[in-house]
């Protein structure tokens, strides 16, 4: 097996990016390779020593969540409780899967007529028999304070 030829690992020329070597002229240093630590461990460094440079790091601007914009289409709605209601009739492959947002979206719009029609409202009806005692309790709490309101707005009128 022949003997490679690699260069001596003291005499190799190390590669540094364009943008370190310029980092490294601004701040001054000769060669643009240092004993200092560059990059992101010289912040690292700054925050150990407790001493950083007169000019401080660029902050990273945080991105803002983006307000929702999918509204969910009342038939889709409208479609999951269908399939529930095969389900429950005996269907043996209806279709239906538990899906939490469009439960929460359902239990949202119940009382908003353009979005629930009076038959998706019948299903939903049944749907909130076979719910958790703990979610029955939250939407007659929700039902009792809209009813409230209701007769609030009815008195002022």
């Amino acid at each position: 097996m022949p003997k490679r030829n690699s260069p001596n690992p003291v005499h190799k020329k190390k590669n540094v990016a364009k943008h370190v070597l310029a980092a490294a002229a601004r701040r001054g240093e000769a060669g643009g390779a240092s004993a200092q630590p560059t990059g992101g461990d010289a912040m690292v460094a700054e925050k150990i020593d407790g001493a950083g440079s007169s000019s401080s790091p660029r902050r990273v601007k945080k991105r803002r969540p983006q307000p929702n914009t999918h509204t969910k289409p009342p038939s889709e709605a409208s479609n999951y409780l269908v399939l529930w209601s095969l389900k429950e009739g005996g269907a043996a492959n209806s279709g239906w899967k538990f899906n939490k947002n469009t439960q929460s979206w359902l239990l949202r719009h119940m009382y908003n007529d353009a979005q629930v029609n009076k038959a998706t409202y019948k299903s939903l009806l049944e749907y909130l028999k076979g719910l958790p005692e703990k979610t029955k309790e939250s939407t007659a709490a929700v039902a009792r304070k809209l009813i409230e309101m209701y007769k609030a707005f009815e008195k002022e009128g």
